[in-house]
């Protein structure tokens, strides 16, 4: 079980999420989507990005979807990075 995503935005990550562990570690998925519906715009609302009902600080169990996976600077393939 781990704190539900605090979601942030970097160029080089694009929007992400952060995932604290009750162990101590932490994830973050990076490239998630922030495209609109039919677009790439990369300025999408967040609730294209977040699955809905998720809030920040919210607890979160292992297979339980967080976020929408995006694509990497206009390739038009999807891909989702994921680090500890």
């Amino acid at each position: 079980m781990a704190r539900s995503p605090a979601w942030r935005s970097r160029l080089a990550a694009g929007r992400y999420a952060i995932l604290e562990h009750n162990d101590g570690w932490q994830s973050r998925y990076l490239h998630l989507n922030n495209d609109s519906e039919g677009g790439d715009s990369g300025r999408a609302d967040w609730d294209l990005t977040v699955v809905d009902g998720l809030e920040e600080g919210a607890r979160v169990i292992a297979g339980m979807q967080i976020a929408f996976v995006g694509d990497f600077r206009k390739r038009r393939r999807h891909q989702l990075a994921h680090a500890l």
